[in-house]
């Protein structure tokens, strides 16, 4: 994310934190493990005067959207969750 970050001055990132599934550990879908740890790294390395942080905790699901382009696209964020809605099953 950082180098592309560096690259592209109008990219925006999202993931969603997958939880653990084993013989030893089935997390719930909810606030994972990775979900916890990645946004602490956003965080710390993407700053809001940069990037709109967006979470849903329930889904383990965190979007970065950058300030330059929300500017430019006011409903950018809601176009983005749909955009996660119509390719994840998971996120109906």
């Amino acid at each position: 994310m950082l180098e592309i970050n560096g690259k592209d001055n109008t990219s925006s990132f999202g993931f969603i934190g997958s939880h653990t599934e084993s013989a030893r550990k089935r997390e719930s879908k909810e606030n994972t493990q990775r979900y916890r740890i990645y946004k602490r790294i956003m965080v710390t390395y993407f700053s809001e005067l940069h990037f709109k942080h967006v979470t849903n905790v329930d889904k383990s699901a965190y979007m970065l959207i950058r300030q330059t382009e929300l500017a430019k696209v006011p409903d950018l964020t809601e176009k983005l969750e749909t955009l996660f809605t119509d390719n994840y099953a998971y996120f109906e």
